[in-house]
């Protein structure tokens, strides 16, 4: 079987092309900032969350495994050490309908003030 190189724009070996989107709502941005992420690391606390924020008519906030997500479904199910978790979740859902759906467009940037190369 011959290997294809990896092609991150490829679509399950259909024509590739070029994708556009509009949006009717402005970016937002949110900075969550952790002061000493190496005591969070080395502390019990499995989840650190952020506070609320708004974007898009919707809440949210953003949930940090600094040691890695290592349940799943209440069940350990592998070793996060080395490895953070961090996820996009909507507040205040029970006012929405079942199997509710939002898309979402999100960009996350990491910066280690501690490893700044000049």
């Amino acid at each position: 079987m011959e290997k294809k190189p990896f092609n991150p724009i490829a679509n399950n070996d259909h024509t590739c092309g070029i994708l556009r989107s509009s949006r009717e709502i402005p970016p937002a941005d949110y900075l969550f900032k952790i002061e000493s992420f190496s005591l969070l690391v080395d502390s019990e606390i499995e989840k650190y969350e952020s506070g609320v924020f708004e974007s898009g008519g919707y809440k949210w906030k953003l949930s940090l495994y600094p040691n890695g997500n290592v349940k799943r479904n209440g069940n350990v199910k592998r070793n996060g050490n080395g490895h953070i978790s961090l996820y996009l979740a909507l507040t205040e859902t029970d006012s929405l309908p079942l199997r509710f759906e939002v898309n979402v467009n999100f960009k996350l940037f990491v910066f280690d003030h501690t490893r700044i190369i000049l």
